[in-house]
Parts: C-alpha cells; structure tokens; sequence
C-alpha cells in the first residue's frame, strides 16, 4: 500500500516540479498552471466521500486496484492531450482516483493492525507520499528536460499501474467498515471531530500555498536555477520521510494532541521565517528539511485522532480527513495564485504563517480527553481498542 500511494503522491505533486516546464511549453503563466494542482486537489476533496459512500461495499482490495487504475488512466491522458482545457479534464480524472485510494489505504492499514501500532501502519502508508516528495517530484522536475512533461506523466502512469498489480498480488482482502449513514453524519454530531478537520485544512491550505509555487519562491528568494531547486526539494522530501515516521510513533506514544501542537507550531515559525532563513542556499535547506518534517508529522496524529473519535466510522471519517487535506491543497493553491499573480510571491511565506497559526490555535481549543463519541450501535463499558477491533474484523 505504501507503494501505492507512492504512485499516488507522485502523480498528485508532480505538478510543483513540472510547472516551469508546462509553462513554457503551454504558454501560460506559473499562476495559471498552479491551477492544475487545484483541480486536482478539489476533485480530489469533493469525490472523496461521495465515492467512499458508493463503494462501501467494495472488497477493499479492489477498490484500492481501481483507484490505482483511475490514476494511471488520468496520467496517460494528460500525456497525450493536446490541449490546455483536455489537461485540466485529465487532472479532474486523476483526482477520482487519488480521492479513493488515499482514504482507503489508511482504513485498510487501521484495520490490519493492533490498535498499539495503529498510527505507525498509518505512518507507512503515508510513507509512500513523502517519498513522492523525496524522489518523485525531484526526479520528474529533473526529468522533464529531457523527455519532457509528457514524458514524465507516461512515467507516472506506469508507476501505478505497476503498484496496483503488486496490491492485486499481494494485498489481502478485507471489507470496509459497514455503516449505513454517510460521512457527514459523523462530523455533524462530534464537535470536536469537526475541530480536527477544520485544523487539517487549514494546515494543508498554509503549506500547500507555498509548496505549490516553491519553485518559483526559491528562484525568487535564494536566485537557484533548476538542478539546484531540485536538490532542495529533495531536502524537503528528507524532512517530510523523518517527520511522518515520527508523528506516528510520537503519536502512539503520547497521543494525537501533543503532536499536533508541536508540529503545527513548528510549521506556523518555519513558513513566517523563509523570507529570512532562505536568502541563501544552504539556509534554504535547512528550512526546507525542517519544514517536510514538521508538516508530515501531522498526518498520522490527524488520522488516529479521529479514529479514537468514532471508531465505528473509521472509513467515513477518514475519507473526510483526506477531503480537508485535499481542500486545502486546492485552495492553498488557489491562494498562492492570487497572491503571486496580484502581489509579490514574497508574501507568500508570510501569508502561510499566518494560516498555520490559526491552526495551531484550532487544535489547542480541541479538547481530546473529552468523551468518545459515536452513533448507535456504541457500547457502553468498552473501550476504544476493544470497539475498533470488533469493527475491523
């Protein structure tokens, strides 16, 4: 499954390193080409539930080989259309399959394993888009000279097609948590699930608004050309397989909360100081490194906070949480492209700190000891190990 969302994370960013290049060869702005991560990214928030509904019955094996065969599908025709308006319809494609399996995926891992360990199987999952980040996006912003975007795009489409034929071979079946509401249900009746979602969006929204254009921004800031942008995202990608894979022990460890405190914390100081710590590129770096690990810690608290929640809804309500995160990937990108193409791209950074504090300020208002919350059929006298086992099986 790692694998899989390896494939995912590297079709879903690709965009970052490939905007200079579409750019060019499209002939439209970096502002406008931003754009193709928000289709992207709001598909990929409003068909989320809406397809976690209508596949609930699904094998859940299945269900992750066909997302994977989606993406493959959106990332072969945005190789060969040859248009600006067919590649945002290509996108949109793309983005169906990314909703399905993002959620999926973590639900499948929850369930498969012992609720001590749940948030590092998460943590791995997650694993395979921090390595998009540490190897796919470098690798196809590296190889989009040579073969250009187009080139690249068959790339990705192979590297999902082959990790939906390794889950196919691999991947035991399992079934999807069943519940007769939808997922909106579940957020309606927890406040204090909604506080999670509302921080997980408004964290995506404050780094994806600069992540999106962080090519542009570096050029602009430190004046590094391609190959060196490259290696700092590489930087970046470091960070980001460091800081998932301690969220989710930290996670286990000392629950959701704390983590969360101190990576959105983390996040809010690093985006408000890039203007100043990025100047040169060895600070770029270390700024860059810092950052991936902050932001990647939140995945693995995010998506064990809710779990505790509503254990009864763990499909739902993470379908929900990959909705927010995709949300404000969308709008992050939207943002950026205001402000790059209304203002200064300098601001950017600053913009995004403020964001991230608001989060912060969201997650400590969250109260996490409060009672665990769920529909009927809850029991009373269980707990919420005991409840989440008996709805994985």
């Amino acid at each position: 499954m790692g694998l899989g969302t390896l494939a995912i994370g590297t079709s879903g960013y690709s965009m970052t390193g490939l905007l200079p290049a579409m750019s060019t060869h499209l002939h439209i702005t970096p502002a406008v080409a931003g754009q193709l991560l928000t289709v992207f990214a709001v598909t990929c928030a409003v068909a989320g539930p809406i397809l976690t509904i209508a596949t609930r019955r699904w094998d859940r094996r299945r269900l992750l080989t066909a997302a994977l065969a989606v993406t493959a599908a959106g990332n072969v025709m945005a190789a060969v259309v040859p248009t600006v308006p067919l590649l945002f319809v290509a996108r949109f494609v793309t983005g169906l399959g990314t909703a399905v399996y993002t959620a999926g995926a973590a639900s499948m891992a929850a369930q498969l394993n012992k609720p001590e360990r749940r948030a590092r199987a998460i943590a791995v999952v997650f694993g395979g888009l921090t390595l998009a980040l540490l190897l796919g996006v470098p690798s196809v912003m590296a190889l989009s000279a040579p073969l250009g975007y187009q080139g690249t795009f068959w790339l990705v489409a192979a590297l999902c097609a082959f990790g939906g034929l390794l889950i196919r071979l691999v991947v035991p079946r399992t079934r999807s948590t069943p519940r007769r509401d939808g997922p909106y249900r579940a957020a309606r009746i927890n406040r204090h699930v909604r506080g999670v979602l509302v921080a997980a969006l408004l964290a995506s929204l404050s780094s994806f608004a600069v992540y999106t254009y962080i090519s542009a921004l570096l050029n602009h800031i430190t004046g590094a050309e391609r190959e060196t942008i490259a290696g700092l995202l590489v930087g970046y990608g470091i960070g980001a397989a460091i800081g998932n894979s301690l969220g989710g022990r930290a996670t286990d460890h000392y629950g959701p909360r704390r983590v969360l405190l101190v990576a959105i914390g983390l996040c809010a100081t690093l985006l408000a100081a890039l203007p100043v710590t990025a100047t040169t590129v060895p600070g770029a770096a270390a700024t860059l490194v810092m950052w991936g690990c902050a932001f990647w810690a939140v995945n693995p608290p995010l998506s064990s906070w809710l779990i505790q929640r509503t254990p009864q809804q763990t499909d739902d309500l993470l379908s929900l949480l990959a909705s927010s995160i995709y949300l404000g990937m969308g709008i992050g990108g939207l943002l950026g492209g205001v402000v790059v193409s209304l203002f200064d791209i300098g601001l950017l950074p600053n913009v995004a700190g403020i964001l991230a504090a608001v989060a912060f300020v969201v997650v400590a208002r969250t109260d996490q000891a409060a009672t665990i919350t769920c529909p009927p059929p809850c029991e009373p006298g269980r707990t919420t190990s005991e409840i989440i086992d008996s709805t994985s099986t």
